[in-house]
């Protein structure tokens, strides 16, 4: 996800805020922590510097919600204490989502903090909305939203993304479609429309970073 959203950071700050102004994708890794946010984009809103936090779940995090404060105070202490909007992107529906604000209390009962944020769950995403956007680099999520396991929708997706050439874009659609296919016939099913695309996708860099990984770990 990290690597996806570097490559379409513009589709993705224009799908989770809309008149912002990409500016430029940047260094992930916040200091002197060493933390890695998944996503940390420059932007302009209403001709204003500020910045976009992303994270990606797949499961329910109990720490999500202090985990996106730290995040967002340490990116905007880092970049000259500019203002941060922080998002959390469920991928598939889990039993506790993170809610904004996220208040936290002194001993006296007294409100320390109080930290908004904004969530996204994915299976509540029409996958229209996905596809009628236009944007390449959002199309692998389409399966994990809301009708996107749809023969058809599945059709636009591959369609539109071979159409355009976007072979990584392809290889990771068939890896994030493993999140939403999990009965084993659902599973076959969505392996098959892929299957005439397995000599270009072992192109892709996607699928040798893994064959390299898997190579790795089997042989440790």
């Amino acid at each position: 996800m990290k690597r996806m959203v570097k490559a379409y950071a513009m589709h993705f700050a224009k799908w989770l805020l809309g008149p912002a102004t990409f500016i430029r994708a940047l260094d992930i890794e916040l200091k002197p922590q060493h933390l890695f946010a998944d996503a940390l984009l420059e932007i302009i809103v209403e001709e204003r510097r500020s910045l976009m936090h992303i994270e990606f779940q797949t499961d329910s995090d109990s720490e999500m919600e202090t985990r996106l404060m730290e995040y967002n105070m340490l990116a905007s202490r880092q970049y000259g204490h500019c203002p941060v909007t922080s998002y959390v992107i469920y991928l598939r529906e889990v039993s506790k989502v993170a809610e904004s604000p996220f208040i936290r209390q002194g001993a006296d009962g007294e409100e320390v903090h109080r930290f908004y944020f904004r969530v996204t769950k994915l299976w509540e995403v029409p996958a229209e909305e996905i596809l009628q956007m236009g944007w390449v680099g959002l199309l692998p999520l389409v399966t994990l939203t809301r009708n996107g396991k749809q023969p058809e929708v599945v059709k636009v997706m591959i369609g539109t993304l071979t159409a355009a050439g976007e072979i990584d874009l392809l290889a990771f659609a068939q890896l994030l479609g493993g999140l939403a296919f999990r009965v084993r016939s659902e599973r076959e099913w969505f392996k098959r429309r892929f299957n005439m695309f397995q000599d270009i996708l072992r192109e892709s860099w996607v699928y040798q970073e893994i064959e390299v990984d898997l190579g790795t770990s089997q042989s440790s």
